[in-house]
Formats: structure tokens, sequence, C-alpha cells
């Protein structure tokens, strides 16, 4: 079987920095919590829609358990641009994403 048939299998945690990774992981679930309402306010929706965010902290924790190596870059706002100049470009299509991703949530909760 090849090391491609088994993805956990150069998965090695160090029980060293357990710990630590444990209170990162916790440090950004609580910051996304106001983050996501804050983007929920801004699309002009429910603030306590925003708690989805939540959700993509979880999709985010599963890839870096699925993934080795020493950084992986799960969304754009994890990516570092390689210009300063482009921050204001990635985030105005961060928030013009977002901002649809709310329409379209809110058109559905309107519909129902």
């Amino acid at each position: 079987m090849t090391n491609q048939a088994k993805p956990f299998s150069g998965l090695k945690p160090d029980p060293k920095s357990l710990g630590r990774d444990i209170v990162a992981g916790l440090v950004a679930a609580v910051a996304a919590i106001p983050d996501g309402m804050a983007s929920a306010v801004l699309a002009g929706v429910n603030p306590v829609a925003g708690r989805a965010r939540l959700a993509d902290v979880s999709d985010e924790v599963r890839e870096q358990l699925t993934r080795t190596g020493t950084l992986t870059a799960v969304g754009a706002e994890h990516v570092l641009p390689a210009d300063s100049r482009l921050v204001g470009s990635i985030n105005a299509g961060r928030a013009a994403g977002e901002a649809v991703l709310a329409a379209l949530a809110k058109q559905g909760a309107d519909a129902a």
C-alpha cells in the first residue's frame, strides 16, 4: 500500500507541543466568533448568523489534521500577499464574496 492510500501514516504529532497546539486552536476559535459577527453586520444580516464562522474554523482544523508540513494555508485570509498593495484588493474580494453569501443566505431565510 502506498503512502497515498494511507493519508495519516506520516502524521506524528509531537507530544511536547500538544498543549500549545490546543491553546492556539482555542484562541483561533474564540477570535473567529466576533470576526464572523462583524462580517454578518457588514453584510447586513443578523449578527447571530455570523456564528456560522465556527463551522469554517472546524473545517480549518480538519484541513490541518489531514495535511503534514510546517504551514498549510487553508483560506485567503491565511495567505500573506507578496506585495502590500495587494492587501486592499484581497480584502475587497473577500468582503464582496462574504456579502454575496450573506445575501443568498438571507434570501433563503426569507423564502422559508
